[in-house]
């Protein structure tokens, strides 16, 4: 706020006010009026229109979601975070075989990826393919450690595929952590 009461045509802070309305206060009106804001003064802005279409697929608003994730892809096409951010899209659609294709784009571009991995967890657990999620939470967790980010989505796929008692002790590594 203090950085826009300076200068009100920094895109930067529009976006970051935008992700904090977002994220931390649910002001879907408000976030939503800040990143078009932000996407106005740089249109060309990566981060803003990734963040976008993050904001834009939370809100079911998915096409639209996937035309500004596409957009920020033109601009950095080699861009592991973006290319992510087009998988993660697809799937909050409900497109599991693009999320897969474009899963895999990312860890072609990233092969240490692992929230790549993490995604295709979700997405076979979706499908009903609950050992193959098994096996991508299990990548995810030797490339990123024993993170909460990692625990949880393994912890429950674990418990939905009728493996309570490891994912009871994934729990309680979780409340170690």
């Amino acid at each position: 706020l203090k950085a826009l009461a300076i200068d009100d045509l920094l895109g930067e802070a529009h976006n970051s006010l935008a992700q904090i309305t977002f994220v931390y206060y649910w002001e879907w009106a408000d976030a939503d009026r800040y990143f078009r804001r932000a996407i106005e003064l740089n249109p060309n802005d990566e981060t803003a229109l990734r963040h976008y279409s993050f904001y834009l697929a939370c809100m079911r608003r998915h096409e639209e979601s996937i035309a500004f994730i596409e957009r920020a892809r033109r601009l950095n096409p080699v861009s592991p975070v973006a290319q992510f951010q087009v998988a993660m899209n697809l799937y909050l659609a409900r497109r599991y075989e693009d999320a897969i294709r474009e899963a895999a784009a990312t860890l072609d571009l990233a092969p240490g990826f692992g929230a790549a991995h993490i995604l295709l967890g979700r997405v076979y657990l979706a499908q009903g393919m609950p050992d193959r999620a098994i096996g991508e939470l299990e990548r995810a967790h030797v490339l990123m450690g024993p993170r909460p980010d990692v625990i949880t989505p393994h912890a429950y796929v674990l418990a939905r595929a009728g493996r309570q008692l490891e994912a009871r002790a994934m729990l309680d590594e979780l409340r170690r952590i």
